[in-house]
């Protein structure tokens, strides 16, 4: 079973912009990076993804990310979905994948571990889903065709995900854990992330 993963990431000078009270444009910057690098080594440390790629529309942070040794592929379409639908098109071209996975670039939790349960509990004609910490979106999403369903990425895009699945008729895994729950995108998170007793050491990467 072939497995491609897609992480989609916005630009440096733009992304995390519900910290911009907290952190400098700088910081959040090195921000985006450190959070790609810890889904990189969650995505490909686990054994079980054979392809990761990076849809973006900054063609500089794709330089980056390429010299980090993902497949870079810039977006010209605005909007997450857009750029995952070209991701997968783009993917399926180039090559025959059973299977897609989907990973959120703002969990600063994420282990390798998390990535193989996911692989694990999939099955031809089914997806897997982690949800956020509040029940309401979707922070990872693995599934069994690469073509199973559109994606539904935005506000309530668990439930989203799930009646697409429901309506192709497709089994339905939920995965839950701390570690893929928790997301960082305001100031409370960052917080919150700092008063945690779990560790989440930036990882070091080739500079941009």
């Amino acid at each position: 079973m072939a497995t491609a993963a897609i992480v989609p990431l916005r630009s440096l000078h733009d992304g995390k912009q519900r910290l911009s009270g907290v952190l400098s444009s700088a910081e959040r910057g090195a921000l985006v990076q450190q959070l790609f690098l810890r889904a990189h080594a969650a995505i490909l440390g686990s054994g079980c993804v054979d392809l990761l790629c990076v849809v973006s529309p900054d063609a500089d942070l794709l330089a980056w990310v390429e010299r980090a040794g993902a497949v870079p592929l810039l977006q010209s379409d605005a909007g997450l979905n857009a750029g995952l639908e070209y991701a997968r098109h783009t993917l399926t071209e180039r090559g025959s994948w059973s299977s897609l996975l989907v990973v959120l670039p703002d969990l600063p939790l994420i282990q390798a571990t998390d990535i193989a349960a996911m692989a694990r509990l999939s099955q031809p004609q089914s997806i897997v889903i982690a949800s956020d910490r509040h029940g309401s979106g979707t922070n990872a999403l693995l599934m069994q065709p690469a073509s199973a369903i559109p994606f539904r990425f935005g506000a309530h895009s668990l439930q989203r995900h799930l009646a697409a699945a429901r309506s192709h008729g497709l089994t339905i895994k939920r995965y839950t854990a701390s570690s893929v729950a928790f997301d960082l995108d305001t100031a409370e998170d960052l917080n919150l992330l700092r008063e945690s007793d779990v560790s989440s050491q930036p990882l070091s990467g080739p500079g941009i």
